[in-house]
């Protein structure tokens, strides 16, 4: 998103992904640019959420297996170095989205999730109340005052719902008749 980074994702099969980043300037030229290893092996899951402060926000399952978001440093890429955002808890993790100043962290507990925002260092500022018992998916981008969500659940179609940044406030967006 900020046009500051080059990220690459290699496979080998379904599972699994090597991560390579490689600064960006204005003049950078694609067969000249200098890639570094997140992680070398095709042994666990790595994503980049977001990039802030010059340090890449990673959901990942290394050493991690209900997921963790970790802070890596591009100058100390090596996973003893990665400081944990988010630890694994007993709930699996399953995404977050860099939304507006915080993080939107979504979380999977008992056939449903549960949304929670998070500052970018670790802490809890509240919980996306959704609907009810239920899946979301989640759209949006960092830089934006809004986003939006789809809700369903056994009782209740999928609908869109917007969510307000400034206000906190969701609101139904659109819902099938």
């Amino acid at each position: 998103d900020d046009e500051e980074w080059l990220f690459i994702y290699q496979t080998e099969s379904t599972y699994g992904a090597r991560v390579l980043f490689s600064p960006l300037t204005d003049d950078s030229k694609l067969d000249a640019l200098q890639f570094e290893t997140l992680y070398p092996a095709f042994d666990s899951e790595s994503g980049i959420v977001a990039v802030k402060d010059g340090q890449f926000y990673v959901l990942t399952d290394l050493d991690a297996s209900n997921c963790r978001l970790v802070k890596v440093d591009p100058e100390n890429p090596e996973p003893e170095n990665w400081q944990d955002v988010l630890p694994e808890t007993d709930t699996l993790l399953t995404s977050v989205v860099a939304i507006g100043d915080r993080l939107l962290v979504k979380y999977l507990k008992d056939a449903a999730h549960e949304c929670f925002f998070y500052s970018y260092d670790g802490e809890k500022l509240g919980e996306l109340e959704l609907p009810g018992l239920g899946v979301v998916g989640i759209t949006g981008k960092k830089d934006n005052p809004e986003f939006f969500y789809t809700f369903t659940s056994f009782v209740n179609p999928s609908s869109i719902y917007r969510y307000d940044l400034a206000t906190n406030e969701s609101a139904p967006w659109w819902s099938p008749e």
